[in-house]
């Protein structure tokens, strides 16, 4: 059985269809009224599929990992980028309650930085061009 939490959210689904990210859209679709009495449609990733294709398109690996702390149990990402035979820690962030929670905002994070470094020109070999080069 799917979750909500097995999706990416709005915002994250957005940044990916930005990237190229593209689904079928007779379903998992996210529709918001615009204001204008006009619908968007947008692909509504399960949390996998995200993660597979930021890992073929732009080779960042999105991990979680359990660490213990004072309140208990907490999940940690961590955010690789793997070219060129170079394996690079692009980020990390902790605090969340689970795995999904984790994942989801690895997958988050990676989309933001991607379409950060699209949006201010900067080529790097560590930011390969994905669903463009296609």
């Amino acid at each position: 059985m799917i979750f909500d939490k097995d999706y990416c959210d709005y915002e994250t689904s957005c940044k990916l269809y930005e990237l190229g990210f593209y689904l079928d859209m007779t379903e998992k679709v996210y529709e918001r009224n615009l204001m204008t009495n006009r619908y968007e449609m947008m692909p509504k990733p399960l949390l996998y599929e995200a993660h597979k294709w930021l890992s073929d398109e732009y080779h960042f690996h999105v991990s979680t990992k359990p660490y213990p702390c004072e309140d208990g149990l907490r999940w940690m990402f961590e955010i690789r980028n793997f070219t060129n035979e170079m394996v690079t820690v692009v980020k990390n962030k902790t605090g969340f309650c689970s795995s999904e929670e984790a994942l989801a905002g690895g997958i988050k994070e990676a989309a933001m930085m991607i379409v950060e470094s699209k949006t201010k020109n900067v080529h790097t070999s560590s930011f390969p061009s994905g669903a463009d080069a296609q």
